[in-house]
């Protein structure tokens, strides 16, 4: 019989000889990396076969045995199974289920308390499914008839009545996935795609083990014949590192398999190699691939892509995931290759609303006072401390990411309180997880923490430990460049991390640096640090990647030439992007330094711009960095004032001119509007920055109404229409808020209405009726002014002579401002498509363009800023007819032909109104202009907007 004691010994007597070989560089550093990880993996079967009094316990909540006994408790030591062998494959499938539950089950952030954050007391460790909380995607769809309640006959004093009507409502990401046989799920850093992942295969591991247990109702929405399927977890960075050498010249199935196989071998887990290919060929498996776009080069990312779709294509009855950021799975430039998995379906997470907030910051506390971190009895006040902490105006936008979230909850957690900004934040997080578990008494007459000591040992203080771990971090995100040729993913390898922190230890005796003193380190790392952890023998990585992305844009902060450096970084904006902007933040917040930050913001937007992409993506990443430093802040100096015009002039062009994708555009519009809009003039309500006010006249003349093709839209007829004036966009956010603040009107609805330039929604029929009476006293009064001074306009000398009046449009005058008037080209019956200007389906030529019209093709999920697609203008030039939000017309519902006679536009009436324009969540089939929707006057959904128009006759002058 095998002596575990003599194997024990061999295996370690190995490991020394070989970690000497790779320090003489006889044997190369990756080989000898993955020999010694491999006989580490053995050291736990030996050491639980130990008998008798020297009977040890090995792993997360393990138990010695005496002689004779068997091992018992969970049998795992970290990721590698120590326990008995199976004695067949159903129970082989029970440890693999096991192994599964016992990587997923906690949160990844570590440092909460001494225990959460030291590996020898796991118990103490936040579990993930009792603080996760289910994700919704950006995707929705309609209400159930029962889920609506239309408000009938209230009357204008009943406005105030509670409750938003929304027509759709999200579909959540499980949903998403229960759905779809194979999905992408797309997020932003941070979003929660990983903690989705985890928290799916706990659940579904958890169910077959435990059916009886409930674990089914985490997962609402889940189908119940996939109930049992086996979840299986692809770090596909680790899978590309695989190949990192040399990729394969073909991609075949057994790429993927031979990497899950030589893991399960790693684990101790190979008995479940024969039934988890049983249950491949069965389809009775998940396939959960986690992490797209964490692998470094175009070359690999390609190889992976193709990898995963043959084992999609070969074992097409099983379910799969893939999850990737949102900015990693766009549509290729002209000339690159696509690196897409386009056949699958994809879905966008969504970020946390209040409800999910709240559940959070609830589940949080709750969480912390069962492991015993928190006093039950101060858990109540706790909750609504940090709940009210997270809904400031400053971290609100922030609290709606999860792992922010998560971040927040933690320095809470410590500090009683949330700092001011998002630097400040990781800093103090940053500090938690390196010295909160320091605080542990290690025994004996020292009482000084072991990490310290030994920085002291060396000369060295906390700072230089943190300056280390910036440079670390740097080193990492830089390996994923794109034309790096070395393997180097954003994990960083024990090898590497020795040599690098030797160097904060060199003397006479070791002029190179002391390794021994920093395998110490290292050693003291992967059994209590938070910052580094150890995800597999030999590889260490950060707790998630936005904190490498901060300790990477705090060494960014560091750098004499920081303007220039960042600058060089910029053309790949996906990866540097966030970084760059942690840089600031740790310069304006931390080092408080101004300096810099203005010099980058002079650097990416230069007083003569140049009409390419990368230059347009810099001015926006400029108005961005204005955005973090704080506008007040910039506002203080001639130079940053003159840098806040020229960025904002320069965002200005971009809406205007179509520039970047139509998502990118959106951001960059929602940047502009926090930096001030110059298109809109904030001293005239907001409106337009023009002569007229943003009112363009639309000519009197006919123009066909109408569309054969459906039922609501017919017949199409010719409707005679005098001249108007329309707006030019939907009312604005800032427009409807000069409106209440002047009025004092009571509305409740902001939350839906947080960005000056997106269209206002929520509104009922009512109030935007009410914002027209008001600007129409308003605009009379300016009016009377522009005559006095001498303006000769027809449009202020109808308002001030009371010949026009402002109102909501009729369904007439909205559909010839947006398809046309004269030349007259009819529809035939049976087609969509239309042939000339003034039969257009769309406000432009030819059929429908996502880069014309936020609608839910082009993917942006929620309203846009108004002007955002000026490809997609009306015959007129007005902007936003096509998507974006429904608009409140003042023309009853009522069938065609079209007769303002019939009593569709009185005012008085209380029957429903239509609803034109189709919105950001709307089909292009519905989303044309000839499009007719019916409202009911006091709804309140989140897609309801309006645009105003000047009209002759004047209305009745009778008021509600």
């Amino acid at each position: 019989m095998t002596d575990p004691r003599a194997e024990i010994q061999k295996i370690k007597e190995d490991i020394r000889r070989l970690e000497e070989l790779r320090q003489s560089g006889a044997l190369p550093p990756d080989l000898a990396d993955v020999s010694i990880a491999a006989l580490k993996s053995k050291l736990p079967i030996y050491q639980a076969e130990l008998q008798g009094a020297g009977a040890i316990a090995q792993g997360d909540g393990a138990k010695a045995v005496g002689k004779g006994g068997v091992l018992v408790g969970d049998h795992f030591q970290g990721n590698i199974y120590v326990g008995e062998q199976p004695e067949n494959d159903e129970q082989a499938l029970m440890i693999f289920r096991r192994m599964v539950m016992q990587t997923t089950s906690s949160m990844p952030l570590r440092g909460v308390d001494v225990g959460a954050s030291d590996a020898t007391q796991s118990k103490n460790t936040i579990g993930l499914a009792n603080v996760y909380v289910d994700l919704d995607t950006t995707t929705r769809t309609l209400r159930e008839k029962e889920e609506l309640s239309h408000i009938q006959g209230k009357e204008e004093n009943s406005l105030s009545y509670e409750s938003v009507i929304r027509e759709t409502k999200p579909i959540s990401l499980l949903q998403a996935v229960s759905a779809n046989r194979s999905s992408v799920i797309l997020g932003d850093p941070g979003s929660g795609k990983s903690t989705f992942v985890n928290f799916l295969a706990y659940c579904l591991a958890a169910h077959t083990l435990e059916p009886t247990s409930g674990w089914l109702k985490h997962l609402q929405g889940w189908k119940e014949e996939d109930a049992d399927l086996l979840p299986v977890v692809v770090i596909l960075r680790d899978f590309a590192r695989a190949y990192a050498d040399a990729l394969p010249q073909k991609v075949e199935v057994s790429h993927i398999w031979n990497f899950i196989e030589d893991r399960l071998k790693a684990q101790n887990l190979e008995s479940a190699i024969k039934p988890l290919r049983a249950a491949l060929e069965a389809g009775k498996a998940i396939l959960l691939f986690d992490g797209l776009d964490e692998v470094p080069t175009e070359k690999q990312r390609i190889f992976v892509r193709d990898a995963v779709r043959v084992f999609i294509k070969r074992y097409d009855q099983c379910r799969y995931l893939v999850t990737c950021r949102v900015l990693s799975y766009q549509p290729p430039a002209h000339g690159k290759p696509d690196l897409r998995l386009d056949e699958l379906s994809s879905f966008e997470i969504a970020e946390f609303d209040d409800e999910k907030i709240s559940r959070f910051v609830e589940a949080w506390y709750s969480e912390l006072a069962r492991l015993g971190t928190v006093k039950t009895e101060d858990r109540e006040a706790l909750t609504a401390k940090l709940g009210e902490a997270v809904q400031r105006s400053d971290l609100r936008r922030l609290s709606s990411n999860p792992l922010l979230l998560t971040v927040m909850a933690l320095v809470h957690t410590h500090k009683g309180r949330l700092p001011d900004a998002r630097a400040l934040l990781y800093e103090e997080t940053i500090e938690i997880l390196l010295w909160r578990w320091e605080q542990i008494k290690l025994g004996g007459q020292d009482d000084s923490p072991r990490l310290r000591q030994y920085l002291m040992e060396a000369g060295r203080t906390d700072l230089d430990l943190k300056r280390f771990l910036r440079e670390i971090a740097y080193q990492a995100h830089s390996a994923t460049k794109p034309d790096e040729k070395n393997e180097a993913l954003a994990d960083i390898d024990e090898h590497s991390l020795i040599k690098s922190l030797s160097a904060l230890k060199r003397d006479d005796q070791n002029p190179d640096g002391d390794w021994n003193w920093a395998r110490r380190i290292v050693d003291l790392m992967k059994l209590r640090a938070g910052l580094l952890l150890e995800r597999q023998p030999g590889i260490f990585t950060f707790p998630h990647r936005t904190f490498q992305e901060y300790l990477a844009g705090a060494h960014l902060a560091s750098q004499n030439n920081f303007a220039r450096c960042a600058v060089e970084l910029t053309p790949q904006k996906a990866l540097w992007r966030e970084v760059i902007l942690y840089a600031v933040g740790k310069l304006v917040y931390v080092a408080e330094d101004l300096d810099k930050p203005l010099a980058l913001v002079a650097e990416l937007c230069p007083e003569k711009g140049i009409d390419t992409d990368l230059a347009w993506g810099q001015a926006w990443l400029a108005g961005d960095v204005l955005q973090e430093i704080g506008v007040n802040r910039v506002s203080d100096s001639a130079f940053g004032r003159d840098l806040l015009c020229r960025v904002q002039s320069r965002l200005t062009d971009l809406i205007k001119k179509g520039k970047l994708a139509p998502r990118e555009r959106n951001h960059a519009g929602n940047t502009l509007s926090t930096l001030g809009d110059l298109r809109f003039n904030p001293d005239l309500w907001h409106l337009p920055a023009d002569e007229t006010l943003g009112f363009t006249l639309i000519p009197a003349g006919k123009f066909l109404m109408g569309n054969n093709d459906r039922d609501d839209e017919k017949p199409q007829h010719e409707v005679p229409l005098p001249d108007f004036w329309m707006a030019r966009y939907p009312v604005t956010v800032a427009q409807f808020r000069a409106f209440t603040e002047a009025t004092k009107y009571s509305f409740e609805y902001w939350k839906y209405n947080n960005t000056a330039t997106h269209p206002v929604v929520a509104v009922t029929w009512y109030e935007a009726l009410k914002y027209t009476q008001w600007l129409d006293k308003e605009l009379r009064q300016h009016a009377e002014r522009q005559i006095q001074s001498g303006v000769k306009n027809s449009l202020w000398q109808g308002l001030a002579e009371g010949k026009l009046r402002v109102s909501l449009p009729s369904e007439a005058e909205w559909e010839k401002s947006a398809r046309g008037g004269s030349p007259l080209r009819s529809i035939p019956e049976g087609r969509l498509l239309g042939d000339g200007q003034g039969g257009e389906v769309y406000p432009w030529q030819g059929g429908f363009d996502p880069d014309k019209a936020n609608t839910s093709e082009t993917k942006i999920g929620d309203p846009s800023v108004v002007g955002c697609f000026p490809a997609g203008a009306s015959p007129y030039g007005l902007l936003d007819m096509s998507g974006n939000v429904w608009e409140w017309t003042r023309s009853v519902y009522k069938k065609y032909p079209y007769q303002p006679g019939d009593g569709r536009e009185e005012i008085q009436s209380k029957d429903a109104r239509v609803l034109r324009g189709g919105s950001f969540f709307s089909e292009a089939s519905i989303a044309r202009c000839a499009f007719r929707r019916r409202g009911n006057p006091v709804g309140r959904l989140r897609s309801f907007g309006f645009r105003v128009v000047v009209v002759s006759p004047a209305l009745p002058s009778r008021r509600l």
